[in-house]
């Protein structure tokens, strides 16, 4: 039962204090004593002591302001407050906008109560959360006794969550007119030891601005700290300048710093989109605002480095000059600004920024960070890639258009819009910039760059959309402009400037000295693509224009890419200088490809400025390439309308050697069309630079085509221009070796000024180039410049000259030592070779001409070697009667002679076909007459014929009775020369194939056996006859029971390479019978009489009788009947 009281007890202990913490107090502060009744001590012991949302107001007598000085530590705020000092009678909140607040309207809040820790006691701690303090002045607190703990000296410090600081002032008098001499490091200090959730300082309307702006401390001294928090606000708070925003005190060391080794801040937002939730973070020693080690950190809307309204610089004036006065005159300012106005280090997923066109407020999403002394915003130690940097303006008025009303720092500007160092690790590559120009940070106006690198790492940044240089409408260059560079990098490397996408190109336009420079030995890799460098994101040139040098590379930078291919192209062009500078010894490996220099995407033209040079190579910068592949992989640069030069090498200081230039269109597009307007006067400049490479013999397309540049497509001047490959280019015309209409080069390559031994051409594949339709010379070596091989280049419809040695006083001083053209004779004498006349041991060239037969090489046709006798000849040559040919020849020293006469090749040489070469005996032969030149008299000579002579031109009919082999000789005269062939053995006849066959007999009888003939010629032949004998046509047999009894002719015919026949007389007969007539029956001694017989066959006959002892017999009875007289 006991036990069950005490339960009870407790129970309604319990609800007993549930009860007392839904009744909120208010207790109103009366006196300005330190402690007792009516002191502000008791009233906050009082609210402490009574759980609930209290409120502590003023109500002490007097007009003020009340300055209540403490003199022992005031106890934490345990339990939720409101602390309102403007509850004081006569009191006031701001009711000026954060960014309006100006010498004519200055912070108006009539401040009535000060609390006051006389340098002796640290300041007011809320530990309990969900309090507000608001209205209050805090002056004078931190402990001077003990000036090594910084962590004690403190206005007021958040150890809670869910509290609110609004419309307070910190270390000002009452008035706001002057500081107060005070000891305090931090102003506001929220998060200490354990993580406080959700604070805010100020509330983004006029009521809410603290004014944040005089704890000194030390060098170090924090406006507002934050240490380990999540969420919450600074928004819409005067960190830094003085009470109407136009001057400081320049004590500050920090407006505000988060974050710190393990006092990480998370979720912060500081500023805001809207009207009046910025912060206006000027005049701090140090930094205007710093992160560091902070994760999710928005930072938005603030004004950094200016006063309040945007318009001018804020710095320390000696006199308190406001920066601009009442009257809208630029003032004071003679001492240095705040350092950076916003320091980033260590952020991981934070945005610095936004869209300017997002929101009420004066820049959106975007932060004004302009009028510092050192940095608009500096990146430094491993920003991570979900970092954006976007919308800012660094180095401008808020209106992002002009620069700011006074520079102060003796009339400096800031020196960095966005600085980036110390990126210590490869986990960097945060984006700089966006996709629109008000995500794109607007970077002019600086001292030094728009965006400066410093690092020896690869942080791999994105670095798209932003304006460097110009306003940030892209189009109009800042007037007064000081900005050196647009984007700086020094030593560093893979940071990625432009993009593909639409959007995102950064415009670097209107700095003094450079677009953009890549500086330093650890500066490689870096890629640029897709930018706008001296002209605007719409290709117009920014008006009041005067940047020296679009992309500046130098220091040993190398291996950077600068364009890349289709959609990766840079448009550099409007630059004073250079469009692109490389320069430096170290400076070496840059890739600048599928670029469109000296005019528009379009290939159009630009209005002035034009450039002077497209890209310039000088002092010892080496072995870059300047496009490769051409249009097969469409890597080519196009290099049009610079105002002298399209690309100029300058070795004269040091030497610049193993640079390629190949693939590119220099001074025409790429369709291969000249560009109305054209104002480049050389396409490429070599001025004593050696060994570098004017086209590439990789390929047949890697070719750059050279035309419409004024005065020359290629230059070379100078002592040290010395070693130069000049191959595969088409120099004045297309790559069909076409006119350009329109295009107008006076020279196409131009050698001159002692720049001696380079190659033009030679003899390997694709060492060729085609130079062609130059107003003047295709190529010109001036007077002391010699040892300039031009061999094998078709050379051909040039104004004046192919070849042109300028000619000086004498040999010695003339163009390739005025070498001497070699000749051609005038009537070759063998067909397919061109002989002539030189200097021994030189080298001579042949070249087809054309019709017209002048300086004009088509076609290289072949070399020869002039013998001892001063001859040479070549062999081989398919020439047609008509042709022309030019020739030069080249001394051993590499000194290469004009054309010679263009001589028409009159060949006359005897040339003869026939019907046929290989025949029979008793074959006829057609000849033919297909002399070159111009005969008129043949003599022909046929051994073995039957005709064995002609003088006609085509004789016919020329017949073979004879086998063997046997020659033709033709001999043709044009009345002055003779030219004699003689053809050996050029016809064979062939005997005729052996037909010899025979029969047994010649006669048969029906009823004797079949016969076959032995062939003893060649087998292999059929047999024929008439009809009536059945005879085998294979085998020649006869089948003599089925032949009609006849004479018969059988014929054999060969088959052989030479057909022959013979023929053999056969008969066949028919059985013969005998009838015996007259005789008779006689007696002894009676005379015997005749007796006839009648005979019956094919005769002759024989035939045989009997006396009855003797037979006898009686041959060749040639007729019928036959009589048998005269018997005994």
């Amino acid at each position: 039962m006991k036990a069950n009281i005490v339960k009870c007890v407790f129970l309604l202990l319990f609800c007993s204090s549930n009860a007392l913490s839904s009744f909120a107090a208010t207790y109103t502060v009366t006196n300005i004593n330190d402690a007792g009744a009516g002191s502000f001590r008791q009233a906050l012991i009082d609210a402490n002591t009574n759980l609930g949302a209290d409120i502590i107001n003023f109500n002490i007598p007097g007009a003020g302001p009340h300055t209540i000085f403490f003199t022992s530590t005031l106890p934490d705020v345990s339990d939720p407050v409101t602390i309102n000092g403007y509850s004081q009678p006569g009191a006031s909140a701001n009711t000026i906008d954060i960014f309006s607040i100006s010498a004519l309207t200055p912070l108006n809040a009539v401040m009535k109560i000060v609390f006051n820790g006389t340098n002796s006691i640290s300041g007011l701690k809320i530990t309990g959360g969900k309090s507000i303090i608001k209205g209050v002045v805090f002056q004078e607190f931190g402990n001077s006794a003990d000036p090594f703990n910084n962590n004690l000296k403190y206005d007021l410090k958040i150890a809670s969550d869910s509290n609110a600081v609004e419309g307070c002032w910190f270390e000002v008098l009452a008035d706001g007119s002057n500081y107060t001499p005070n000891v305090v490091y931090y102003s506001i200090y929220l998060g200490e030891g354990i993580r406080s959730y959700g604070n805010t300082i100020g509330n983004g309307n006029p009521d809410g601005i603290n004014w944040v702006s005089a704890a000194m401390g030390g060098g170090n001294s924090v406006g507002i700290q934050c240490g380990r928090i999540s969420g919450g606000s600074i928004k819409g708070n005067l960190i830094g300048p003085t009470k109407n925003g136009q001057n400081t005190w320049y004590i500050q060391g920090f407006g505000v710093h988060t974050g710190a080794s393990s006092q990480s801040a998370l979720d912060l937002v500081v500023g805001g989109a809207n009207l009046g939730e910025g912060n206006v973070f000027s005049g701090n020693l140090g930094f205007g605002f710093r992160s560091q080690n902070d994760s999710r950190l928005i930072f938005q809307g603030n004004v950094c480095g200016t006063t309040p309204d945007g318009k001018a610089g804020l710095y320390q004036d000696s006199g308190g000059n406001p920066m601009i006065t009442a009257g809208g005159v630029c003032g004071g300012g003679d001492n240095l600004g705040q350092q950076d106005g916003i320091h980033i280090r260590n952020c991981d997923d934070c945005l610095v920024g936004g869209d300017r066109a997002v929101g009420t407020g004066m820049l959106g999403e975007g932060n004004l960070c302009s009028g510092n002394s050192r940095y608009g915003i500096a990146l430094t130690f491993n920003p991570r890639s979900s970092t954006i940097v976007s919308g800012n303006i660094c180095g401008l008025n808020y209106q992002g258009a002009s620069l700011l009303c006074n520079h102060g720092n003796s009339g400096d500007p800031q020196s960095y819009g966005i600085y980036i160092a110390a990126t210590n690790t490869p986990a960097g590559g945060a984006t700089i910039g966006g996709n629109t120009e008000t995500k794109g940070n607007v970077c002019s106006g600086n001292d030094e760059a728009g965006i400066y690198f410093e690092s020896t790492v690869n942080p791999d940044f994105n670095v798209i959309g932003n304006r460097c240089g110009l306003q940030h409408n892209g189009l109009v260059v800042v007037a007064n402009n000081v900005q050196k560079y647009g984007i700086y990098i020094n030593d560093n490397g893979s940071q990625k400037i432009g993009s593909t996408n639409a959007g995102e190109g950064n415009v670097l336009s209107g700095n003094l000295d450079a677009g953009l420079v890549l500086s330093g030995a650890n500066c490689t890799s870096n890629k640029i693509y897709g930018n706008y460098i001296g002209i605007s994101d719409v290709e117009s040139t920014p008006s009041l224009s005067d940047q020296n040098d679009g992309i500046l590379i130098q220091g040993g930078a190398s291996n950077n890419k600068i364009g890349l291919n289709v959609g990766e192209e840079n448009i550099i062009t409007c630059n004073i200088d250079n469009g692109i500078r490389i320069t430096g010894i170290g400076s070496t490996g840059n890739d600048i490809y599928k670029n469109y220099i000296g005019c528009r995407s379009d290939q159009g033209v630009v209005v002035a400025p034009m450039q002077d040079c497209g890209i310039r190579i000088e002092n010892g910068a080496s072995n870059n390439e300047i496009g490769r592949f051409g249009n097969i992989l469409n890597e080519e640069n196009v290099i049009i309308d610079n105002d002298l030069y399209g690309i100029y090498i300058d070795g004269t200081t040091n030497d610049c050697t193993g640079n390629s230039i190949s693939g590119n269109y220099i001074g025409v597009k790429t369709d291969q069309t000249n560009l109305p307007g054209n104002d480049q006067d050389y396409g490429i400049y070599i001025n004593g630079a050696s060994a570098n490479n004017i086209g590439s013999t990789l390929d047949p397309f890697f070719f750059n085509v050279i035309a419409d540049n004024g005065i020359a497509g290629i230059y070379l001047t100078g002592a040290g221009s010395t070693g130069n490959l000049i191959r595969n280019n088409y120099v004045g015309c297309d790559n069909t070796q076409a006119a350009i209409a329109g295009a107008n080069q006076t020279n196409g390559i131009l050698a001159t000024g002692a720049a001696s031994n380079n190659f033009m051409g030679g003899a390997g594949a694709n060492n060729a180039n085609y130079i062609a339709y130059n107003t003047t010379n295709g190529v010109e070596i001036g007077t002391q410049t010699n040892g300039d091989l031009i061999s094998r280049n078709p050379i051909h419809n040039n104004g004046n000259k192919g070849i042109h040695l300028n000619f000086f006083f004498n040999t010695s001083f003339s163009g390739n030592l005025y070498n001497p053209a070699p000749a051609i004779d005038p009537v070759q004498l063998i067909a397919g070779t061109v002989t002539g006349t030189g200097i021994a041991g030189q080298t001579v060239e042949l070249f087809l001409s054309d019709i017209a037969c002048g300086q004009n090489a088509f076609t290289y046709l072949g070399t020869a070697v002039v013998d001892g006798g001063g001859n040479w000849s070549i062999a081989g040559l398919s020439l047609s009667p008509g042709d022309n040919g030019v020739a030069t020849q080249t001394d051993g020293l590499n000194n290469t002679s004009e054309f010679s006469n263009c001589v028409t090749i009159d060949v006359l040489a005897a040339i003869f076909s026939a019907s046929d070469s290989l025949i029979c005996m008793g074959d006829c032969i057609n000849f033919n007459d297909l002399s070159a030149g111009t005969p008129i008299s043949w003599t022909w000579t046929f051994s073995g014929a039957n005709t064995t002579s002609s003088a006609i031109q085509n004789p016919t009919g020329i017949c073979y009775n004879t086998a063997g082999s046997f020659d033709v000789e033709l001999t043709v005269s044009d009345g002055t020369n003779s030219n004699t062939l003689t053809m050996s053995n050029f016809i064979t006849v062939n005997a005729l194939d052996d037909a010899s066959f025979s029969y047994s007999t010649s006669s048969y009888c029906t009823n004797e056996s079949d016969p076959t003939p032995i062939i003893t010629g060649l087998a292999g032949g059929t047999f024929s006859s008439s009809g009536g004998l059945s005879l085998n046509a294979t085998t020649g047999a006869i089948d003599v029971s089925a032949s009609t009894p006849g004479n018969y002719i059988v014929t054999y015919n060969t088959s052989g390479p030479c057909p022959n026949s013979s023929t053999q007389n056969i008969t066949i007969d028919v059985l013969p019978t005998a009838t015996i007539s007259g005789g008779g029956t006689i007696c002894a001694g009676d005379p015997i009489p005749d007796i006839t017989i009648t005979l019956t066959g094919t005769g002759p006959w024989d035939i045989t009788y009997t006396d009855g002892i003797t037979p006898v017999t009686i041959n060749g009875i040639v007729s019928s009947p036959y009589t048998l007289s005269g018997l005994a």
